[in-house]
């Protein structure tokens, strides 16, 4: 499921919860913040999970460098997604 369908659905279930149904204008608001919100959750994550890595692999910095340049990777491409989000 990508990013744009996780953020759909916590949309409609937000509104469901709510018992509302809003205007494709502020579905699309309430979208874009929940991707936001997602999107900063799995950077933070990213964050703590490389610094996580290069404590383990001290020892071995070589592959800590390499477990790091692959998440920046990642970031990057997430990054990039969320730029054709908007």
């Amino acid at each position: 499921m990508t990013f744009d369908e996780r953020a759909e659905a916590m949309c409609d279930a937000i509104c469901a919860l709510l018992r509302v149904t809003p205007d494709p204008d502020l579905a699309k608001q309430i979208k874009g913040v929940v991707s936001q919100s997602l999107v900063a959750a799995v950077l933070d994550e990213r964050t703590r999970c490389a610094s996580v890595a290069v404590r383990c692999c001290d020892a071995d910095a070589d592959l800590a460098h390499k477990v790091a340049e692959g998440i920046q990777r990642q970031t990057e491409a997430l990054q990039a997604n969320l730029s054709a989000l908007r």
